[in-house]
């Protein structure tokens, strides 16, 4: 199939929302324990019921989506790590970060996810960023690989360099898989429309390279 008109991949009717979120950074002081949320009988709160085995300390920087109360929704991914730890913090231990405007060059690279990759690469007219990604879900089920019960997703996309730190886009070959990246420090944020790959399949959650 023919890639879509870099006019149609940037204005999509029904593609993801932005992704509000904010880049955080950890204090000075002694390590903070992530808490559960409210998949725990009275949780999130600052209690020792609520406390999970999880920690970050400070410099740690984090991807902080919503406050309630005196903590903060957050996930972290630490360096060469795939799999993020999230819950909730101090929001008294966390401090906002603003990163600076993300250039073209920022984008680039091989970004790494839990169950999904996405590289980015400069594309084969000047001006232009090639995207692909991979994406599985049941991959890390030893038992769900044996039996070959693993589901997976895939998109390609050429599009112009962005001139922020958001992009939209839909898969050139599949124009229903829509997705939203955003570049927050350390981290790309991605978010799809779910249908992107196989059943629970997708490629939101966040990367680092």
């Amino acid at each position: 199939m023919p890639v879509l008109p870099f006019a149609l991949l940037l204005l999509l009717q029904d593609a993801p929302a932005p992704i509000a979120a904010e880049l955080v950074e950890v204090a000075p002081g002694p390590k903070r324990y992530f808490h559960a949320g409210d998949e725990r009988e009275g949780c999130p709160a600052p209690s020792a019921a609520c406390r999970r085995k999880g920690y970050v300390v400070a410099g740690d920087r984090l991807v902080a989506w919503e406050a309630s109360g005196a903590l903060t929704r957050v996930t972290y991914l630490a360096p060469g790590s795939t799999r993020p730890s999230e819950g909730w913090v101090e929001t008294a231990a966390l401090r906002r970060v603003a990163p600076a405007p993300p250039k073209a060059s920022d984008w680039i690279g091989g970004w790494s996810g839990w169950e999904s990759e996405i590289d980015i690469t400069r594309g084969a007219k000047p001006g232009t960023f090639h995207l692909g990604g991979n994406a599985t879900w049941g991959a890390h089920d030893p038992e769900r690989v044996k039996r070959g019960g693993v589901n997976s997703g895939m998109f390609s996309a050429d599009l112009p360099e962005p001139k922020g730190g958001s992009l939209a886009f839909a898969d050139s070959e599949e124009p229903a898989c829509r997705i939203t990246l955003r570049l927050l420090g350390p981290y790309l944020l991605a978010g799809d429309n779910g249908q992107c790959g196989g059943m629970n399949v997708t490629f939101s959650g966040i990367y680092r390279k």
